[in-house]
């Protein structure tokens, strides 16, 4: 990505973010993806459509991996547990 291009693509980060503060909601993956997908209905400029693309597809994965990442750990830790015996 190009340095434009990453200033860009901080610069939308920003704002999704400032309008869900001011919306006085939690900062969650979540939130930031609907408002960035609701940024993506509206916009009209094609750089920053292809922009807001990339960033919904990065933190789509990010969630994604960050999840997978949790329930392996989960799952690991359930099956040491299980394993302890009690006297």
């Amino acid at each position: 990505m190009k340095s434009s291009e990453k200033k860009l693509a901080d610069t939308l980060i920003g704002e999704a973010v400032i309008s869900i503060i001011q919306d006085k909601k939690p900062i969650t993956s979540p939130a930031l993806l609907n408002k960035l997908n609701a940024m993506l209905g509206r916009e009209l400029d094609s750089v920053r459509l292809q922009i807001l693309q990339n960033i919904i597809h990065e933190i789509t994965a990010l969630t994604a991996a960050k999840e997978r990442d949790f329930s392996s750990h989960n799952e690991i830790s359930q099956q040491q547990h299980g394993n302890k015996k009690f006297h």
